[in-house]
């Protein structure tokens, strides 16, 4: 436990290092039932100190005590009970650190920090608690709502009815973001059908559909043992039909799309991207939906943007993966005009999952600089923020920004967006 200077906690004397119990008596699990249980007034904190135990009262008057956690549950992460054949972390390369490999599966995380979730290893206690804190929303991996189908895809005979635990969910009002990952010829096709019309059944509480294809490394032996494979461009265009077909009636029904397609259909598939007005303020965007629309929106604000003033003072190499390399090239061939610069397009083949794995997010380290290492690169090195970790620091593979642009010799600038990277070259 660590203690924020000139807080409640450091006014309490609080030392870090010393740990807290319990609040008015409940036992703390995490740092949500930290912050229910100290959103009072007043409060009786237990407190321990090596062998020293004790408790102390204290006034709040709602502010925060000031406490932080090295982790954000006590108790243990949620491991997932599943075994799905398409589990990204099946297709990982061996070597990389240990917490990589943890396969959580943690209803507190999802509303935490935005990760999918099955609700399959839900037990009594945590609808007891969901009904006393209201944990909404909730991200969900659904995959199907055919009871059977979706116990194969997850490969866990006693999974629950999934619509049978959104519904209890609603009847908590505790919204829900849900995911489907596609595999060729199992849970598309007329099963996506029955899928998006029970999800949809379900709105408001189900919020969105996230439609995902399922992402293959060269490291998926269970997949290619089971015959799962990628999708063509062909079965792509299909699916974009299938969905949007879909979201005409549900637009007209609802007021809104609901289900949204990933980019890496519409890129798999070279078709247009909708505008952004289709994707109802993007509540899939961290899960790759809505991405290149916001890319294509920003290129357009750059293009009004007054010409005098813009002229860039540094050329710039923009690495990306391969996926969205041709519609980066015109872009950067339009703003090298405009800002008077030389943006050179690096599309990274990635090696450390396999070249089937074509977009930007996973990108590595060691891919980046092997590449570049032997083609000419600009002074500064432009990395898609969504590469990197959440303190924007590292790689998948453990290399961090700082220590790329050593082995480069170049300026490594980490950016999430086309503004981003006009500021950057103009200082």
């Amino acid at each position: 436990m660590s203690v924020q200077p000139d807080s409640i906690a450091s006014e309490l004397d609080l030392q870090p290092g010393d740990r807290l119990i319990a609040v008015d008596g409940r036992s703390l699990r995490d740092v949500l039932d930290y912050r229910f249980y100290t959103a009072a007034d007043a409060l009786t904190l237990t407190l321990c100190r090596g062998e020293q135990r004790w408790d102390i009262s204290v006034k709040t008057n709602g502010a925060d005590l000031g406490l932080g956690f090295a982790e954000p549950s006590f108790d243990g992460i949620r491991r997932c009970a599943n075994n799905c054949d398409f589990c990204f972390l099946a297709g990982l390369p061996r070597g990389l650190r240990s917490s990589v490999y943890v396969k959580d599966d943690d209803y507190r995380y999802s509303f935490l920090y935005g990760t999918f979730v099955t609700l399959t290893n839900l037990v009594e206690e945590d609808w007891h608690r969901l009904a006393e804190q209201r944990l909404s929303p909730l991200y969900v991996s659904v995959h199907a709502t055919e009871l059977e189908l979706r116990r194969k895809l997850l490969h866990n005979p006693r999974a629950p009815h999934v619509l049978d635990q959104l519904a209890a969910l609603g009847r908590l009002r505790i919204q829900v973001h849900t995911q489907v990952v596609l595999c060729p010829g199992l849970n598309d096709g007329a099963h996506l059908d029955t899928t998006i019309r029970d999800l949809a059944e379900l709105f408001p509480t189900v919020q969105s559909i996230g439609i995902v294809p399922v992402g293959l490394t060269a490291h998926h032996r269970k997949a290619q043992e089971h015959d799962i494979r990628g999708y063509s461009r062909a079965e792509a265009l299909a699916l974009l039909q299938q969905i949007e077909h879909w979201q005409q009636q549900l637009r007209a029904s609802l007021g809104v799309s609901l289900v949204y397609a990933a980019d890496e259909l519409y890129l798999m598939a070279d078709a247009p991207i909708p505008e952004a007005g289709l994707y109802d303020d993007f509540p899939q965007y961290e899960n790759g939906i809505g991405m290149v629309r916001t890319l294509l929106d920003d290129w357009t604000k750059l293009k009004r943007a007054r010409r005098s003033g813009s002229a860039a003072r540094r050329d710039a190499t923009l690495v990306c993966g391969t996926s969205i390399a041709p519609l980066l090239r015109q872009i950067a061939a339009d703003l090298s005009c405009r800002w008077s610069c030389t943006l050179d397009v690096q599309p990274v083949v990635n090696r450390f999952f396999g070249p089937s794995v074509t977009v930007s997010g996973l990108l590595t380290g060691g891919d980046i600089q092997r590449q570049l290492a032997t083609q000419r690169h600009q002074d500064i090195v432009a990395i898609p923020r969504v590469a990197l970790d959440a303190a924007g620091a590292r790689f998948l593979d453990d290399i961090e920004l700082s220590e790329l642009g050593q082995r480069l010799d170049a300026q490594i600038v980490a950016v999430d967006s086309l503004s981003q990277l006009g500021a950057a070259l103009r200082t």
